[in-house]
């Protein structure tokens, strides 16, 4: 073994205690770390029973597209499959 390579430095491995979740713990780290950087928008500052009212209104209106399609693609294979022949 030759002097120079004794002597050059190594790099060294770090391993990761979680292998294969970084990037699930960098998301969380960034979860936890944004909240002290942003701040909260007028309407939620500053809530009020009638703004807290529309925050209800809108979380409880938002899954409805999403039954309403689920509904009518659920509907569609029902039938779809009730049309089938008996054989296949």
């Amino acid at each position: 073994m030759d002097r120079q390579d004794a002597k050059a430095p190594r790099k060294a491995k770090i391993k990761s205690l979680f292998p294969g979740y970084s990037w699930f713990l960098g998301v969380f780290a960034a979860g936890l770390l944004l909240p002290l950087w942003v701040e909260a928008c007028p309407r939620c500052v500053d809530a009020t029973p009638y703004k807290n009212g529309l925050l209800w209104a809108v979380l409880f209106l938002m899954p409805i597209p999403f039954l309403l399609a689920g509904g009518v693609i659920f509907w569609i294979a029902r039938q779809s499959k009730s049309q089938t022949p008996k054989g296949s």
